[in-house]
């Protein structure tokens, strides 16, 4: 096996995979292969079963959005001519999408996908570390980007937006990183956990003071098309959709992949609030935050990761697409942690059962009668989650590879 390994074949194939050029040719080919996959495999329109272009909806949900928007429409209500289930994003998205709305589907399709494949690797290229570990980081979130690119998704532009948060306050551009954060905090919510960046800004009163100017501008953005009665009723319906959302997800089968959705499934109870995991996370997060040294970038890059991580653990909207944000964090975390036997097998248990258990690779039995039934897809990310910050309350000597 050892002069299998040692052949000259693989040391070829291992340069191969760590140019960025490789990894750019994949990113356009998976985008290409998407969108002509679903486009091709759409399903006609079949109301009574409950069905409508499936293979792509989440696109149409996007697309017709920016519609709605320019008819002044309830954003947040069903359109079933249109898309199955609902539209929860900020009233700022539809005018982000429209150059990709006006677009014919296919053309928008592929636009979309290009755009959530580049997008992400260039954040990933953005990591102070060295050219090979960020390739590295590409390739073990690979799996789970081509899983959202499939449900046409945005959450790797997610991922990317709040990887561009944290490299943008290394770079010393709180401008940009700003931007960023609330860019994705008024799309999705989800970018908001890049304030937490600001403990290692070097300009603080900077970064408040350009937050506070980038959410007058993301919020007034929309008014420029609209009219300000509009947007602000756009915003109180956005809270109620999301609210009536997170109840409904409670105990759903495809959602709810979250750390109290495990436990209520193994517990068969609905009830069960996020707070029971929320409040002594955070309390956790908050006790690491203080003990850190925030000068140290691989303890930053750590808490970036510890982020990405927590999006999927604390949501209740938590699904398998979502989870290319989580493996972005798994890969940083993989590429700055000590490389112990323990750490290894945590890892690729980890890949195997948070990243391909969607996956054909997974046994439909294990799948559907073990890890969802149980709800245990969320279960290794969440003991690397407490690893890495058991890791950095050890305040580990690590020291990253400069870029090269």
């Amino acid at each position: 096996m050892m002069a299998i390994l040692r052949h000259p074949f693989w040391s070829r194939a291992e340069q191969f995979f760590i140019r960025k050029k490789t990894i750019l040719w994949f990113c356009v080919l998976l985008a290409v292969f998407v969108a002509v996959k679903q486009y091709r495999n759409h399903i006609m329109p079949d109301h009574a079963a409950g069905t409508l272009d499936v293979h792509y909806n989440n696109f149409l949900i996007f697309k017709y959005s920016f519609w709605h928007f320019v008819e002044n429409k309830n954003l947040y209500l069903s359109y079933l001519n249109e898309y199955i289930d609902y539209y929860l994003y900020g009233p700022i998205f539809p005018i982000l999408i429209a150059p990709i709305a006006i677009l014919p589907n296919f053309a928008g399709l592929l636009l979309w996908s290009l755009l959530n494949t580049l997008v992400f690797w260039a954040a990933i290229c953005q990591l102070p570390i060295s050219h090979k570990k960020q390739c590295i980081i590409f390739w073990i979130a690979f799996n789970t980007l081509y899983t959202s690119l499939i449900n046409t998704q945005i959450h790797s532009l997610a991922a990317a937006l709040i990887v561009m948060s944290y490299t943008q306050v290394h770079r010393k551009n709180d401008w940009l990183a700003t931007l960023f954060i609330l860019l994705g905090t008024f799309i999705k919510l989800y970018g908001m956990v890049g304030f937490v960046f600001f403990f290692f800004s070097k300009q603080k009163k900077k970064f408040i003071l350009y937050s506070i100017l980038w959410a007058g501008v993301l919020f007034f953005l929309p008014v420029l098309f609209s009219n300000l009665n509009y947007i602000i009723e756009c915003y109180k319906n956005w809270y109620e959709a999301l609210a009536v959302k997170n109840t409904a997800n409670f105990g759903n089968f495809r959602l709810d992949k979250c750390v109290m959705g495990m436990f209520r499934r193994l517990f068969r109870d609905n009830t069960l609030s996020d707070l029971y995991f929320i409040v002594p996370s955070l309390l956790l997060f908050g006790f690491t935050l203080i003990k850190i040294n925030w000068n140290n970038v691989t303890h930053q890059m750590m808490i970036l990761a510890s982020v990405l991580f927590y999006i999927i653990l604390a949501s209740s909207g938590a699904e398998s697409p979502t989870y290319i944000i989580a493996f972005a964090g798994v890969g940083i975390w993989y590429m700055l942690s000590e490389r112990t036997a323990f750490r290894n097998v945590l890892f690729w248990v980890t890949l195997a059962v948070s990243s391909f258990t969607p996956s054909d690779l997974m046994p439909p039995f294990i799948r559907n009668h073990i890890i969802y039934e149980y709800g245990l897809l969320p279960l290794p990310l969440f003991i690397v989650w407490l690893v890495l910050h058991y890791d950095l309350l050890r305040k580990p000597k690590l020291e990253i590879d400069r870029p090269r």
